[in-house]
Formats: C-alpha cells, structure tokens, sequence
C-alpha cells in the first residue's frame, strides 16, 4: 500500500497525496466503477499529471490480476430447478438473459403406454429474478450443448438447429448423415461454429457455416467418444481428450498446436473469459444410489472418484494452473457433482446434479454462481 503511495507521488511532483483512506475507497470504487471516473473523482489534478497517475494505476491493475481474480463463494443461495429436472447446458444471450437447455421426466405413468415422459426444453431465464423463465419452449429433439452469438441460438443434440433470440423461431437445421450424430458446440464470435460428428467407432471436427450450418472444413481423427468440452480461445479451439485427460488446441484451419495437461481429470466443459480458462472435469465414475437415495457404500470408493465433478479449474490459455476451486463445501445432496457452467454478469454460474446418469429418476437439480471470475 505504501508502496504505491509513493509510486502515485512520484508521478508528478505536483501530484497530492493520498491518505491511506482516500486509496481503499479508491481500489473500492474501481473495482465496480469506471477506472477514470473514480480516479478523476479522487484527484484534482492537471491533463499531464492525471496521464501519468493513470498510467502508473494501469500497471498496478494489471499486476494484481492474479491477486484481484479468483473464485469464491456467494452469499445468495442457490435457485432450485423445478423437480426432476435436469440441466445440460447454459449459456449468456446477452448481459440480462440467460438460456438454459434442459431434460425434464413428467414421470411414471404419464405417457399413453404408461411409460416415463421426457421433455426437452429451452427456457430464457432473467437472473435478477431467482432465475424465473421468461420463456419456454419444448421441443422432441434433446439439446445437450448450447452455443450463442449474433442474434442466434445454436442447439446440439444430435443434430444442430439455430433459432433467432428475438422470436425463436428456427432459421437452420442440420442432421447428420447416418449412422452419424453431432455433439459439443463452439461459437468463434467472427468464424465458424465448431462441432463434433461422431460415428459408432471413430469422430472428427467439423467447421460449419453460422448462417447455414453446412460444412466449411472437417479435421482430426479421433475415438469415438474422446472428446469432450470445446471452448474458443482467441483464434484457437480448445477440446477436451478424454483418452490422455488432455486439452488439444487447434487452429480454426484445423492444425494441431499443442497439448496440454494438468492435474485435472478429463475435461467435460471449459469456458473461456478475459484470459481464464475454467475446466470442468467428466464425472464418468460417478456414485451410484440405492433405492432410498443414499449413496451406495457397497461400491469400492475411490478419492479420484468423487473429486471429478466437484471442483473447478481455473487455467491461462497457455495451461498455467491459477486455482483449483472445491466446490464439495456446496454439495449438499447425495452423489451431487457439477454437470454444467458458464460465466454470466462477472459470475461463473454452476449448474449440478444429485443423479447417476443411468439412474431415470433425478432428485432436483439446482444452480449457484460463484464470484471472482
């Protein structure tokens, strides 16, 4: 603190002062206020002099990014999705809705064949009201990855279809040619949409036109089922390889860049914002319940085993570990892990589950956010 003080004074010897009080209220108000408002408020001082004051705080901001950044805990509890409903995937449309793809059972009994009923949905959802649906929308075809930009929503679930945010009303569809079907979805903001086509063997990225959803460009070579969360990063795509538990970055003309590896287990979702890259790992051994909804302690248990789905990695894009966020604290319900993310409002939103994915019968879902993104 002191410090700085004195790296302030030494901007301009007609530069005032601060009291110790005046520079708290001041890294206050700029961490939620304008940086030059709230320096300007503070200083009376000349054109040349306020230059180099805020020169000298840029620095300073920048080189606190580490210390100023990281994920913690809010104080508001988290919103409860209406029961058995379960969450694949949200994603920010704009600074004030979300849209939130979802599987929900309308349960035994309530289909003509007495069968379980399910019900793909979309809702956009306002934040500011306990995250209460502006609009829903049902459809047949599951949605299980979400992308959005320039007016549109894109859904995967084996085929991908894009709808306009203004009305939903669809403006493209893609199915894939058989036996083929689409997972994962990436959104470059001025590029292509990337997915993954995957056969009963083998699967490979495909780049595909926003407008039309035909195919731009298709590469890779991979096991059917190894990949996993897709993120772009600049002009780079990140994607999830489950067989090494790795992240591999390609370029969008599809060459191979790097690898990267870390203490995480394999990458389920990732999400990029303002150079952090957030890492959600697959829970793919997740603990199974008995019939009362308790875990079953009769399986052998593992530490690696329950730690997947319940912590969040926080990563530069070059794979530097910056923290590693436990969420267990959080997870109240039996089996809960984390199934989905997003940042939304400067907040890294999680959505989790308290089911196996082979278990039909899901307790109720919830989402809280985190802070510090």
């Amino acid at each position: 603190m002191d410090e700085l003080l004195a790296r302030h004074a030494d901007a301009d010897e007609e530069v005032p002062m601060m009291t110790r009080e005046q520079l708290q209220e001041l890294m206050h108000s700029v961490l939620f206020i304008d940086l030059l408002a709230s320096i300007m408020a503070l200083l009376d001082v000349k054109h040349r002099q306020a230059r180099r004051v805020c020169s000298t705080w840029h620095a300073e901001w920048w080189a606190t990014d580490t210390v100023r950044r990281g994920l913690r805990r809010q104080v508001s509890p988290p919103v409860l999705m209406p029961h058995d409903t379960h969450v694949n995937d949200i994603i920010a449309l704009d600074d004030e809705r979300l849209c939130l793809a979802s599987t929900r059972g309308m349960g035994a009994g309530a289909g003509a064949d007495g069968m379980r009923v399910i019900v793909n949905m979309h809702a956009i959802l306002d934040p500011s009201s306990d995250c209460q649906p502006l609009t829903l929308h049902c459809s047949h075809q599951p949605s299980w990855r979400l992308a959005a930009g320039n007016g549109r929503i894109f859904s995967c679930g084996g085929d991908i279809r894009s709808y306009r945010v203004t009305d939903y009303s669809m403006v493209a569809a893609r199915a894939p040619s058989a036996p083929f079907s689409f997972f994962g979805l990436a959104l470059a903001p001025v590029g292509p949409l990337f997915a993954v086509e995957r056969m009963e063997e083998r699967e490979w990225i495909v780049a595909l036109d926003p407008g039309t959803l035909e195919t731009r460009l298709t590469f890779g070579d991979f096991q059917s089922g190894a990949l996993h969360g897709m993120a772009v990063v600049g002009k780079e795509l990140y994607v999830g390889h489950e067989p090494d538990c790795s992240i591999r970055v390609f370029s969008f003309t599809g060459e191979p860049l790097r690898q990267i590896t870390g203490a995480f287990r394999v990458p389920h979702v990732l999400r990029y914002f303002m150079r952090r890259l957030y890492l959600l790992e697959y829970n793919d051994e997740l603990p199974h319940l008995d019939e009362n909804g308790e875990v079953d302690e009769s399986e052998e248990v593992t530490a690696e085993r329950y730690l997947a789905g319940t912590r969040v990695f926080v990563l530069t894009p070059e794979g530097d570990q910056l923290q590693v966020y436990d969420l267990r604290p959080q997870l109240q319900r039996p089996g809960e892990f984390v199934f989905a993310m997003n940042v939304f409002g400067g907040q890294l939103l999680i959505a989790t589950s308290s089911r196996s994915l082979d278990n039909v019968n899901s307790t109720v879902d919830s989402m809280f956010a985190l802070s510090g993104v």
